[in-house]
């Protein structure tokens, strides 16, 4: 990879997923923090799709840059990125309701 390039491109590429443990790990203890799985994975996606876009460009083997996303997406980091950020949503969302039910039985009862 050529640092040269792109610098903050790159960066973001090698960084955010470097991040992601470090969020899920303190979205354990503070459940406000889950929905920033899915913004670490939106700020990812834009990023490696493009140095795939200059990758391909470079090689001559793109078709469209749509086709170069739908490609980034079927690849495995970032189908793990999905699967994570969908996780912690559906946590995030189960919690929430959970809490919902609890107190309102505590009320009842």
């Amino acid at each position: 990879m050529d640092l040269r390039q792109n610098t903050l491109l790159t960066f973001a590429y090698c960084a955010l997923p470097l991040l992601s443990l470090p969020v899920y790990l303190l979205a354990l203890g503070v459940r406000k923090l889950l929905p920033l799985q899915a913004i670490l994975l939106v700020a990812y996606l834009p990023a490696y799709s493009a140095l795939n876009w200059r990758t391909c460009a470079e090689l001559g083997y793109c078709v469209s840059f749509v086709s170069v996303v739908l490609t980034t997406i079927a690849t495995s980091k970032v189908m793990l990125f999905w699967g994570v950020a969908l996780s912690s949503a559906a946590a995030f969302e189960v919690e929430g309701c959970g809490r919902g039910r609890t107190s309102n039985e505590n009320v009842k009862g």
